[in-house]
């Protein structure tokens, strides 16, 4: 069966651009996301729980983040992640900093699913 895809509105010259989400709004959904992560663990469900922790935490994008490697990237002890910086000619990487209750979640989930290492 297929499926057709909403019409999304395009932009047109004077039209404003829908405003970014609240930290209200964001704070519902990361408590909406974990409850999802939680209530039937898996490993796919802890990779996107992992992920959008991460996306939500350092600002990064998605490719970014999907091209980490936990071993040599994410720096548990000095709560910090490199990122690939994947946008320009000459690739480079940047560290941002992880909350320390982000480095903890992130240690968990590997704990529990070793094979996402």
């Amino acid at each position: 069966m297929l499926v057709r895809a909403a019409k999304v509105p395009t932009l047109r010259a004077g039209v404003e651009i829908p405003p970014h989400l609240t930290e209200e709004e964001i704070n519902r959904l990361t408590k909406v996301y974990q409850r999802w992560a939680d209530e039937n663990p898996s490993p796919q469900r802890a990779r996107h729980w992992a992920v959008f922790i991460v996306l939500r935490f350092t600002g990064a994008r998605v490719s970014e983040v999907l091209a980490l490697d936990d071993m040599r990237d994410i720096d548990f002890r000095r709560a910090e992640v490199v990122l690939p910086t994947l946008k320009r000619r000459r690739p480079s990487r940047r560290t941002v900093p992880l909350p320390p209750n982000v480095v903890a979640e992130l240690g968990r989930i590997l704990a529990a699913f070793p094979l996402l290492k």
